[in-house]
């Protein structure tokens, strides 16, 4: 069915020329004219970066064709200052929590509201579709849900706690970051609320960063939740999380892993990755790079998904170690094997990895065996310091960026690129 809805990629690459300034523009690099847009392989065809979107009004990227039925406009946050703009028909906004619906987590949020319909959605509204996107989601699980937005002036930690206390709500949808803040400022403002709202919260639904496996079991084990993850929505709904554990990409999407020097592009394993939308019109995205560091695999799971992805953070935030490439997620897959931190921060200095981890749980904290580990895996010493929750970054405190830059690579070798979010 989800099939039937899609351009061929090659379809949708000759629509994309024929119907936005922007790709008549992208496609003039390679002096492509209408003719050859028909005989040209799809591999052929020039990536799409962030950056190459910077000099174009957002008006370049829509449809002639949909210019008139387009609704709403939405942008990505700007990671390296190059926010995506991406605009939104009726059809194809609702279309996109009917896509995030195909999760068999859905059958076990229609289960929850027959207890406790309370839902608390904490996810950005401005610019991105984040909060709206999830709002639909719950409405359509049958939900009563109250907006708080991400940690703003107007919902600063200690608000959104005193709210919990009151609306003890089975579902939250945050990012991980907040929804920690939350429930520490909870927990040590109003105690004898604590366990009551425990008690009520079931589910945990996040977006926003990247968050790996092991962290994710690591905040379902202390909550007692199930933590619903879900990777990269506001490009759209191509994944989505599964009780087998993996993120399953969905068939309306062609998804490439590209070499370091986006010369070759193969279907499996790990590297950069773009995508194409195979139905979307309105903003079409044909070999777009997300530019993650990914690796995509074969899933054999139970539900019947075919194609599984696990994203690694950032491409450009990427460090090479004795000829590896790794990402947050690669020390996360560690860190939280063994306890649950709250933010992190990791420097890789010319002969030492540096930690520092802030200590959320308040119990004993195996540091020989995660230093053993992370030492282990990298070839590296380790320097693991232990730091009050709160000491990297305030709780209290309202959100002013993403999360803290949590890999610094300070060696004079170092290819990092920090992203400016603007």
């Amino acid at each position: 069915l989800l099939k039937k809805m899609c351009f061929t990629k090659e379809k949708l690459a000759r629509y994309a020329f024929k119907n936005t300034k922007f790709y008549k523009d992208h496609y003039n690099r390679i002096k492509l004219n209408a003719n050859d847009i028909n005989n040209v392989p799809f591999d052929y065809l020039p990536v799409v970066r962030k950056d190459d979107l910077n000099d174009h009004s957002p008006f370049d990227l829509l449809s002639d064709k949909l210019k008139d039925s387009v609704y709403r406009y939405a942008e990505t946050t700007g990671s390296t200052g190059a926010p995506t703009p991406s605009f939104f028909t009726r059809k194809e906004f609702q279309g996109s929590v009917v896509l995030s619906r195909i999760t068999p987590f859905t059958s076990h949020l229609k289960d929850i509201t027959a207890i406790n319909r309370r839902a608390v959605c904490g996810l950005a509204r401005g610019f991105t579709i984040a909060g709206d996107s999830f709002h639909q989601i719950l409405d359509k699980s049958g939900f009563l849900t109250i907006n708080v937005d991400a940690r703003t002036t107007i919902s600063p930690p200690h608000r959104v706690a005193k709210l919990l206390t009151k609306f003890k709500p089975s579902v939250i949808a945050a990012s991980e970051a907040d929804f920690l803040a939350w429930m520490k400022v909870l927990k040590e403002d109003y105690p004898e609320s604590y366990n009551e709202v425990t008690d009520e919260l079931k589910v945990l639904i996040s977006t926003a960063e990247l968050c790996s496996k092991e962290r994710s079991d690591a905040i379902s084990e202390c909550f007692d939740i199930i933590h619903i993850d879900t990777y990269a929505c506001v490009e759209g709904f191509f994944s989505v999380p599964c009780p087998c554990g993996e993120k399953h990409v969905l068939p309306i999407y062609h998804t490439e892993v590209l070499s370091d020097d986006l010369k070759t592009t193969r279907e499996y394993g790990r590297g950069r990755f773009a995508f194409t939308n195979l139905a979307r019109k309105s903003t079409p995205l044909v070999r777009y790079m997300l530019d993650d560091l990914v690796t995509i695999f074969p899933s054999k799971c139970e539900f019947g998904f075919t194609k599984s992805i696990i994203p690694h953070g950032r491409y450009e935030m990427s460090i090479n170690i004795n000829g590896g490439l790794y990402n947050v997620r690669d020390f996360e897959e560690v860190l939280f094997k063994h306890y649950l931190f709250g933010e992190y921060q990791v420097r890789i200095d010319d002969n030492s990895i540096s930690i520092k981890a802030e200590d959320y749980k308040k119990s004993v904290i195996p540091v020989d065996i995660i230093k053993n580990e992370l030492t282990e895996k990298f070839s590296m010493d380790v320097i693991f310091d232990i730091v009050d929750y709160g000491t990297l970054r305030d709780f209290r405190k309202i959100r002013e960026t993403k999360p803290l830059f949590r890999l610094i690579d300070n060696r004079t070798t170092s290819t990092q690129k920090i992203a400016v979010y603007t």
